[in-house]
């Protein structure tokens, strides 16, 4: 459950997202490199087939400036699922 919430909630400053709107076209352009590197899957084995699902999270974050936002993102997380908080 723990996994389910924090994707979501990463999933918000995906770098995939961010790739595919204008300005992340527009910054791609400017470098001169193709928007869709930003695009990364994983292998799933399923019986006998491979099956690629996006990686969902690969975020766009400054460690050093944002270390906070991601403890902040688990705790609400926790909370939440303690009923703390709706």
């Amino acid at each position: 459950m723990f996994d389910a919430a924090f994707d979501l909630e990463i999933r918000k400053a995906a770098i995939d997202r961010l790739m595919m709107t204008d300005e992340g076209i527009s910054h791609c352009t400017a470098l001169g490199i193709d928007p869709t590197i930003a695009q990364r899957f994983t292998a799933y084995r399923v019986g006998g087939a491979v099956t690629h699902r996006p990686c969902f999270e690969l975020a766009i974050s400054r460690i050093r400036e944002e270390s906070d936002r991601l403890v902040t993102i688990v705790e609400r997380i926790v909370l939440k699922h303690m009923g703390f908080i709706v």
